[in-house]
């Protein structure tokens, strides 16, 4: 029974890790409740496994965009390929601000403003932001990837460093910063995701180096759980990211926007009242 519960809850904690981690409104907070109300069985090795089974909400964004992302391995046109390096080019320049501070600041950050009113103030912060932005009639210059060049690519990076502060939501700060330099919905919601992937990736080595460096083991069954969580992650970020470029294209991050101020005032209703 004790196994079948595990198992249940890290299919759970997967699934809510893949769904919030490509909308704008704060993975890390919903993981806050969700480890309030059903707190995860294994206490010490939840920061590993919340950290690597983002790696599955990772993988979708290269199952999901493979076409553009790896053109470059099998495309004959020379300018297909080198679309494809620059892309990647400019992903770079957009994860590696947020990368670094993350490497750097996160178990400073981690220490000292990962609280619940933290997170509070940064939903419905970021979520009065995003609803200016979508009510903003933004001038709009990048109709397609290909027109995203670096200029823009930096703009993107050094907003989504504000995504250190936990309740911001890194996909959230992308998606504005896109949208603030010009580019359509559909091409934002499709780039954030990009941007977001590499620095998933770099937090989730870190911790597991951490994880190894402070002497700690990994159990078989524990790395079951792993495999499980980054399945599930994995499969509802694939549903996720799609439903979201196709909302998108016909409607505005507004509601969301909302969302996140609702949110935030009934997590600080829990946690501070």
């Amino acid at each position: 029974m004790h196994f079948i519960t595990d198992l249940l809850q890290t299919i759970v904690f997967g699934l809510v890790a893949g769904i919030t981690e490509w909308l704008p409104v704060s993975e890390g907070a919903h993981m806050l409740l969700l480890d309030t109300l059903w707190p995860f069985s294994y206490e010490s090795f939840y920061a590993l496994f919340h950290s690597l089974i983002r790696i599955g909400s990772a993988a979708a964004v290269l199952y999901l965009f493979h076409d553009k992302l790896f053109s470059f391995l099998n495309e004959k046109r020379s300018a297909k390929r080198r679309d494809s390096l620059r892309l990647w080019l400019y992903i770079g320049l957009a994860a590696l601000p947020l990368g670094f501070l993350s490497v750097i600041l996160a178990p400073s950050v981690k220490e000292w403003l990962n609280a619940p009113f933290v997170y509070s103030v940064a939903l419905i912060a970021f979520g009065i932001i995003l609803i200016l932005v979508s009510n903003a009639h933004l001038p709009v210059s990048i109709l397609h990837m290909e027109q995203i060049n670096a200029s823009v690519a930096i703009r993107i990076g050094l907003f989504l460093c504000l995504a250190i502060v936990p309740g911001t939501s890194m996909y959230a700060a992308a998606l504005i910063a896109a949208l603030l330099a010009g580019c359509t919905k559909s091409v934002a919601a499709r780039f954030s995701a990009m941007a977001g992937m590499p620095v998933l990736i770099v937090n989730a080595i870190g911790t597991l180096n951490m994880y190894i460096y402070n002497g700690s083991a990994i159990s078989l069954f524990q790395v079951l759980i792993l495999i499980v969580g980054c399945c599930m992650a994995f499969l509802a970020s694939v549903f996720t990211l799609k439903w979201f470029a196709r909302f998108m294209e016909n409607y505005s991050a507004k509601s969301f926007g909302w969302y996140r101020i609702v949110f935030g005032i009934l997590l600080f209703a829990a946690f501070i009242l």
